[in-house]
């Protein structure tokens, strides 16, 4: 019996200490689970916030691009309009020169659809953020009424891509 003796003199582990040990450790590990969800939330936030900033940047690249290209065709327009200007009235019906109008209708519907609008100048008045004077001159019109345009101006996508060249109107004295 010696050994029953052992184990009854033996005083029995603290329940409540090894209790406790646990609560706290479940503390830590509830708190270190929480921050770790707010972190993987941020992180998902963030990523979210990263592809949209993405779209827009490649959007945006993309809407550059076609600025650059638009401005390209935008002078072969130009000597599209001028070259059907100076058909001579004999020529008029001649399908060469049926054909040249065609490509140029061609270019330009191309262009109105996808985005790409004149500039509206005769007539109008003028808008330093539309059109750029390149003369004046007295006339019985208000100021700043454009009486002739130079050069077409286009926009794309309510972006100037071009302004007006335009004479604008000085009123006399």
């Amino acid at each position: 019996m010696p050994e029953e003796e052992k184990t009854q003199n033996q005083i029995p582990p603290d329940k409540s200490n090894e209790e406790e040990e646990l609560r706290k450790n479940l503390e830590v590990c509830e708190k270190a689970k929480n921050e770790l969800i707010e972190l993987s939330q941020r992180l998902k936030a963030d990523f979210i916030n990263y592809k949209k900033d993405q779209d827009k940047t490649m959007a945006l690249a993309r809407q550059y691009a076609n600025e650059v290209l638009l401005l390209m065709f935008l002078p072969i327009l130009d000597s599209l309009e001028k070259a059907m200007e100076h058909i001579p009235p004999e020529l008029e019906q001649n399908q060469w020169a049926q054909g040249i109008k065609n490509i140029k209708n061609q270019i330009s519907g191309t262009l109105k659809n996808i985005g790409v609008s004149e500039i509206p100048a005769q007539g109008e008045k003028f808008d330093p953020y539309l059109h750029e004077a390149i003369a004046q001159t007295e006339s019985d019109e208000d100021d700043e009424m454009i009486l002739e345009e130079f050069q077409k101006g286009y926009k794309f996508c309510d972006k100037v891509l071009r302004p007006a060249k335009v004479k604008i109107s000085t009123k006399k004295n």
